[in-house]
């Protein structure tokens, strides 16, 4: 077991855990690695994800490899004790795979895997228990698709596909999982060089889903959403960047500086291979403002940023995908101001030149945890988990409910009232927020009532408030995460018009709604350590099951049930390998 592996204190008590916590300077160790907690070895691990596949709610690991190592899926049996369970969850399993995407595709609140491999793509439906089933002659009949993403382009409830192929670049749900190219075509934009990752966020906080797409050099493309899935390039937003040598891999979006939108860090993008950090105006459009908010940062040849927030002090920091040694981090003051905050990871003792790393609490003792992947540097290298130490603070601080969106009032009786808003917690991952429930609260009749929330991408949630009669009411967004802290928004309210029986109008899906207005404010009414059902995912994920009135709805307290050139003419995205020198 990982706890004879790596012995460690037991907590003495929140005072004490507060008390070992050391601000910068004093260099105790965070993140201590466990050495052979992991026996996956690849010439090039590109991409990790750590996300809750068998429902047992804790953090079980996928492993991505481009070249000698076939894909991977490791299970968490307890205490974060990894073990290789791929051939029973996936039997054979693909193999050359760069990135994959996770999201409940089919409404069951469990992950489903889409994996491009090769012209062949597989489009894995997994049964709730972490056992896949490959489906794509069914659900996904088209060639390519590299560099995918999940995210509900079109509002209607469902998970559609980012996946660039031959065919096009966005692929739409049924709802049951069926997907068919959207009939929209992508915008056409240029990119100096070939992409090699994407990423879904909400740019201008719409409460809609845009694209970032990632260049191997030079600057990225932004592509706008109109609500329903139909594009436009708006990549003036962003700042001209230069050529360098040495590219840039794995963007990451976060709100730094407590505004409510959503900024982002770009490696290797400054002229001395430092990291960049755009600030966003809330409207799309970014400032390169690293010389001002970044400091001792240095340069060096890296693959990626994440942000997490790793002292618990409720602002993202950031995470530094290192090619050297060690991983590197940057302490974030709470306006969105970083300095270099070193020594925090142990020194590996063999060759670490980290590709991938996501953080998440792997041994359930509510401290951040980082499972990191190697690559570039030669066969045999072994991918790594680092956990959390005495030292590292435990995560008390709630679910930080950003925005919220406000209804166009007065809603018919008989409509769907869709709210969506968006949530930031410690850890930002390709998948969400990791969670374990998002909802929407709400004070009617005399009752509270809650509709569960699903998760649709970048750092959206989206939930059908239940049918009441006429009047005026109040709805408050919330989320509670894994370690039960939750975190409420302001309330918002809304008014109901009409003389209708909710019980005599005839049952919207998850499709229908009202129009929305504007965005509502995202103040916080945040409190920590209630408890609360599991409806949703660990691993950033589902809401509940679908029902017939498109509402997951219950009484306030009640269990839950689960959270270049491109264009349509021809798309072709290559995924760009570097070439370098090694040390």
């Amino acid at each position: 077991m990982l706890t004879n592996r790596l012995r460690r204190l037991a907590p003495f008590s929140l005072i004490a855990t507060c008390l070992l916590w050391a601000p910068r300077g004093e260099a105790q160790v965070l993140f201590q690695e466990v050495p052979g907690a992991i026996d996956y070895e690849s010439a090039d691990t590109w991409y990790i994800r750590a996300v809750d596949i068998d429902g047992d709610a804790d953090l079980d690991v996928l492993f991505g490899s481009t070249f000698n190592g076939p894909f991977a899926v490791y299970v968490n049996v307890g205490d974060g004790e990894l073990t290789n369970n791929t051939a029973a969850a996936l039997g054979v399993p693909p193999a050359g795979v760069y990135k994959f995407a996770l999201g409940d595709i089919d409404g069951d609140t469990d992950l489903d895997l889409f994996v491009p491999d090769g012209s062949e793509p597989k489009l894995f439906v997994n049964d709730g228990e972490g056992v896949f089933t490959e489906e794509a002659a069914r659900r996904f009949p088209f060639e390519g698709g590299s560099i995918p993403r999940f995210g509900d382009i079109d509002n209607d409830g469902d998970l559609d596909l980012l996946a660039p192929s031959s065919e096009g670049l966005f692929y739409l749900n049924d709802g049951t999982g069926v997907f068919s190219v959207s009939p929209d075509p992508a915008p056409v934009f240029e990119l100096e060089e070939s992409i090699n990752d994407v990423d879904f966020f909400d740019v201008d906080r719409d409460f809609d889903l845009d694209v970032y797409l990632n260049p191997h050099t030079g600057r990225g493309a932004l592509l706008l959403n109109d609500g329903g899935g139909v594009f436009v390039d708006a990549s003036e937003g962003l700042p001209t960047l230069d050529m360098y040598t040495y590219g840039q891999y794995g963007p990451a979006q976060c709100d730094v500086d407590g505004d409510g939108d959503l900024d982002i860090w770009v490696d290797n993008a400054e002229p001395d291979r430092t990291e960049q950090l755009l600030i966003n105006d809330g409207a799309g459009a970014f400032t390169d403002e690293t010389a001002t908010r970044v400091s001792g940062n240095p340069g060096f040849d890296d693959n990626g940023v994440a942000c997490v927030d790793y002292d618990a002090d409720g602002d993202l920091d950031a995470a530094i995908m290192f090619l050297g040694s060690g991983e590197r981090l940057l302490e974030n003051d709470g306006s969105g101001v970083f300095v270099h905050d070193p020594d925090r990871f142990t020194e590996p003792e063999t060759t670490d030149t980290t590709m991938t790393l996501d953080f998440g609490d792997l041994n359930g003792d509510g401290r951040l945890d980082c499972v990191t992947g190697q690559g570039e540097a030669g066969k045999g290298l072994v991918n790594r988990l680092y956990l959390g130490t005495d030292a590292a603070p435990i995560d008390t601080q709630p679910p930080r409910i950003i925005a919220v969106e406000g209804l166009a009032t007065p809603v018919d009786s008989c409509e769907r009232a869709i709210v969506r808003f968006a949530v930031s917690d410690s850890a930002t991952t390709d998948d969400g927020p990791r969670l374990r429930r998002a909802f929407v609260r709400v004070e009617a009749d005399g009752e509270t009532v809650e509709a569960d929330a699903r998760f649709m991408g970048g750092d959206l949630y989206r939930a059908v408030l239940p049918q009441v009669s006429a009047g005026t009411f109040e709805y408050t967004a919330c989320a509670i995460d894994p370690q039960n802290n939750i975190g409420c928004s302001s309330p918002q309210t809304v008014t109901i018009s009409g003389s209708a029986d909710p019980e005599e109008c005839g049952g919207g899906g998850q499709g229908g709604g009202t129009s929305n207005g504007g965005g509502g404010g995202g103040g916080s009414d945040q409190t920590g350590g209630a408890g609360a059902g599991n409806g949703g995912n660990a691993g950033g994920g589902g809401g509940g099951a679908p029902v017939d009135d498109g509402c997951q709805c219950r009484a306030a307290g009640a269990p839950s049930e689960g959270s270049v050139l491109l264009g349509a003419a021809g798309l072709a995205i290559w995924v760009a390998r570097r070439r370098r020198p090694h040390r």
